[in-house]
């Protein structure tokens, strides 16, 4: 008799359910910054998924979120026993301290990403990256530093207040911000080389907290380590500069979401006692004094980039700075550069196979 066919009680041949397969995790590429978190992904219904969310997170103790009927609202807990809330809605603590990238706030952060992305139950690899002056040390790929970020977003976390199942995270790739988004400018989307390759790349990824400055040499191939490195500056100097310049004009400590002085400081405008205020001088002199700093630590890096065939801005730095970078010739703001590292780190492990 064909195994593949049996009988009911009352003889009628059946054909057996075919076996199930097991489904291949999902690719999922997160560029967890200190001021936004981006994720770009194969979606659980073979539907691309994106999201953009600000880097807002605070310990539980400071006070939880629950919705109207009492229920906890993004809490988590790390394997470590530490507590954490994650909300667009509120004050967030401070992320810029130097271990943020194998931090439990960066474990948590991450896995509320992929849960507001609809990953919940679902297993995902997770490609991400590190900052240049942290994947590189001493001139070598920073084993330690990469391997130490896998174990930590392998690490136990569990939602709180819900039954909803936590994503699996049963892979952890990292690649280095800055290169990702050379990766997002060389190949296509399905990660096959588009265009002639340019001799020199600089890429200048402006992020939350740090500046990275990629200088990429023969044909794309190498990058040039003594006109690379990172400035510890960014989006969030921008946002600090603004909220105390605001205080300072209001006369008493205004206080801010992250998403809110990001959508003050992106518009020029806020609402203040119910009333929209215009800031735009405000962002303005915050925008200058921070741009300032970072085109001359990019010069001291690389000079006018003369001789350089292509400079690429990226990073949520990249719009808010587009009046400062200027400062060049010949450069290129990438088209919704926030997006360029994700997008890159999927390129690239497209290209892999």
């Amino acid at each position: 008799m064909n195994d593949a066919i049996e009988t009911t009680d009352d003889l009628t041949p059946t054909r057996k359910p075919a076996p199930s397969r097991a489904r291949a995790p999902l690719l999922v590429a997160i560029d967890d910054g200190l001021a936004q978190t981006k994720l770009i992904g194969d979606g659980p219904d073979g539907q691309p998924r994106t999201l953009k969310i600000p880097t807002s997170i605070r310990a539980a103790s400071a006070g939880a979120m629950v919705d109207l009927s009492g229920d906890l609202v993004g809490m988590y807990r790390t394997a470590e026993g530490e507590e954490y809330v994650c909300s667009a809605g509120i004050p967030s603590e401070e992320t810029r301290h130097p271990d943020f990238h194998v931090s439990q706030i960066d474990r948590v952060l991450v896995n509320h990403a992929l849960i507001e992305a609809g990953y919940g139950g679902h297993e995902v690899v997770v490609l991400t990256a590190l900052p240049v002056d942290e994947y590189f040390t001493a001139g070598q790929v920073n084993r330690a530093r990469i391997d130490r970020k896998i174990a930590n977003l392998k690490a136990g976390i569990a939602m709180m207040g819900s039954q909803n199942p936590m994503p699996r995270i049963v892979d952890v790739k990292v690649g280095c911000q800055g290169l990702a988004a050379l990766f997002d400018y060389t190949l296509d989307d399905k990660g096959k080389p588009r265009g002639e390759a340019h001799e020199s790349v600089v890429v200048v990824d402006i992020g939350g907290s740090t500046t990275d400055i990629v200088s990429i040499v023969r044909g794309g191939q190498t990058i040039d380590q003594s006109s690379s490195g990172a400035a510890r500056l960014g989006v969030l100097d921008v946002h600090s500069q603004f909220t105390e310049r605001l205080t300072a004009e209001m006369g008493f400590p205004v206080r801010l979401t992250p998403a809110a002085i990001d959508r003050a400081c992106r518009t020029g405008s806020i609402k203040l006692n119910r009333q929209d205020r215009d800031v735009s001088n405000i962002v303005r002199d915050a925008v200058a004094d921070v741009g300032g700093r970072i085109v001359r630590e990019v010069e001291r890096r690389i000079g006018k980039a003369a001789t350089v065939d292509a400079v690429l801005f990226v990073g949520g730095g990249a719009g808010l700075f587009k009046d400062v970078v200027q400062h060049w010739s010949g450069i290129e703001v990438i088209a919704d550069g926030e997006m360029a590292n994700a997008r890159g780190l999927m390129k690239y492990a497209r290209s892999r196979g």
